[in-house]
């Protein structure tokens, strides 16, 4: 859910509500989307399901319209909001294809430093190239496992600002099926905290070529 919804206080709370409430007195709907990428999204609204006592206007998604990758950078950099992104698309162009693993947690994914460290002991474990954004005030040095970076610079990046990514985990695992989520409810880990041994497993699998299940992931994606 949008943040604002959570909070009844904020103001935009009233403006969502007004906003969502408006929606069945249109004409129609446009949205920036096509069927394969969401599937029940598009069946939920087209057979009326989001709305119970009003009609539902058409839906028609356009998608997909996207930046195209010449001019996403194509602008003057201005400070470090875009310098990071660069400097990361940069060194993904450097590595060899279909090869690294992404992981990121949006901007609420942030952890506890005993987790940090068994997320980064198993990507270590796991010796697959990878771009891992954290989210986290704390110096890398300080948050990862002593000498981690070190020993993983020549086939990892970890990054603590924002990555591109285009769409978010339910979409990626449920709906595309070309992720595999790493923390899941319930947890088969104690307390919630998802073990060295489960991230390697899982980034393994990803990136398992011979599997039905690597694959299966590998075809879609492409």
């Amino acid at each position: 859910m949008p943040l604002p919804l959570l909070d009844r206080d904020d103001p935009a709370y009233d403006y969502f509500l007004y906003s969502a409430s408006c929606l069945p007195k249109a004409e129609g709907l446009i949205t920036n989307t096509f069927q394969a990428l969401e599937p029940r999204a598009i069946k939920a609204i087209n057979e009326g399901d989001c709305v119970s006592d009003h009609r539902t206007p058409p839906l028609y998604h356009i998608g997909p319209l996207i930046v195209h990758p010449e001019n996403r950078f194509s602008g003057e950099l201005k400070g470090d909001s875009t310098l990071p992104t660069k400097c990361s698309m940069l060194w993904l162009n450097e590595q060899p294809s279909q090869c690294i693993v992404f992981l990121c947690f949006g901007r609420k994914g942030t952890f506890s430093e005993e987790q940090m460290k068994e997320m980064a002991i198993g990507l270590e474990r796991s010796n697959q190239r990878f771009l891992w954004v954290v989210r986290s005030a704390l110096d890398l040095e300080i948050l990862l496992p002593e000498g981690f970076l070190e020993r993983t610079r020549d086939r990892g990046l970890v990054v603590n600002f924002w990555a591109p990514q285009e769409v978010n985990s339910m979409v990626l695992v449920e709906e595309m099926k070309v992720a595999i989520p790493i923390f899941e409810v319930p947890s088969k880990s104690k307390q919630g905290l998802v073990s060295a041994d489960e991230v390697e497993n899982k980034v393994s699998r990803l990136m398992d070529m011979e599997s039905e299940e690597g694959k299966s992931l590998r075809e879609r994606i492409v």
